[in-house]
């Protein structure tokens, strides 16, 4: 056992597992609070121990992610100064620390689809953009990634595919203006004159002044173009379709008198 006595003169007998010390009150006030302060240091260590494998995780993670943010700088940095095959390995290995971080990806396996494209990659692209789009149903960020694949479709002159990812993606979001725009290279792309003159309404506020007449002539013209292909009804229907503004411009008018001639048959 363990027992403690106060004698006279400020004397105290310490009795434990049969011995026992006798020391002034003094010595013995003061090795106890050493003692313990000993044991609360102790305590603080198996807490800490106990709690390790947590605080050991949590800064691990943080430590992965801000080499995903680095990664993420280098490889856009690299796109931008043309080295596209070192902006793929970073972007790539970024997104993969991510996911595995269970956070949103999106933006590096889009970027690493662009690199891809640049070196002709196509298998690889195709690769990127699925895992963007899988991360971006996770994550919700679904609108982005199908942005940016239509913009590589555009790009490599794929229009069909690039019309009818945004064409779904404007039924979702009618006001969303990027892609508007896209809709519009598109369109003009595939020199779809109707498509493009009915989506240039919604385009007008991107546009200034000159740049929203010679797109309204440039879509006219092909309307007209395109209603020459047809019979003389085909054609006087889509003259009619312009504004009177349009039927007053002297290239238009000229355009539609000749498609006129030329749809007149011979007597």
């Amino acid at each position: 056992g363990y027992a403690v006595n106060l004698l006279p003169q400020q004397r105290v007998y310490v009795f434990a597992a049969g011995y026992y010390v006798e020391t002034s009150l003094i010595v013995w006030l003061i090795l106890s609070l050493i003692a313990s302060g000993i044991i609360f240091y102790c305590l603080r260590v198996l807490c800490v121990l106990w709690h390790s494998p947590q605080i050991l995780s949590r800064s691990s993670s943080v430590r992965r992610r801000h080499k995903a943010e680095r990664l993420l700088k280098s490889g856009l940095a690299a796109m931008l100064s043309g080295h596209y095959g070192r902006a793929e390995r970073d972007l790539e290995h970024g997104g993969r620390l991510m996911t595995a971080l269970g956070q949103d990806a999106v933006i590096y396996y889009e970027n690493a689809a662009i690199a891809a494209d640049r070196q002709n990659a196509k298998d690889r692209r195709d690769h990127y953009l699925l895992r963007a789009r899988q991360d971006a149903r996770t994550n919700q960020s679904g609108t982005l990634a199908r942005i940016t694949e239509a913009e590589i479709h555009i790009e490599n002159g794929n229009y069909e595919q690039a019309a009818k990812l945004l064409e779904k993606l404007h039924a979702e979001e009618p006001r969303n203006s990027k892609i508007i725009a896209l809709l519009d290279q598109t369109y003009a792309g595939q020199q779809a004159w109707d498509k493009a003159w009915s989506n240039l309404s919604a385009l007008r506020p991107q546009l200034d002044t000159a740049a929203y007449d010679s797109r309204r002539k440039t879509y006219a013209q092909g309307i007209l173009h395109d209603g020459a292909k047809g019979d003389i009804e085909a054609l006087e229907a889509a003259w009619k379709r312009l504004p009177s503004d349009l039927r007053r411009d002297k290239a238009l008018i000229l355009q539609y008198a000749g498609a006129l001639a030329a749809n007149d048959p011979p007597e």
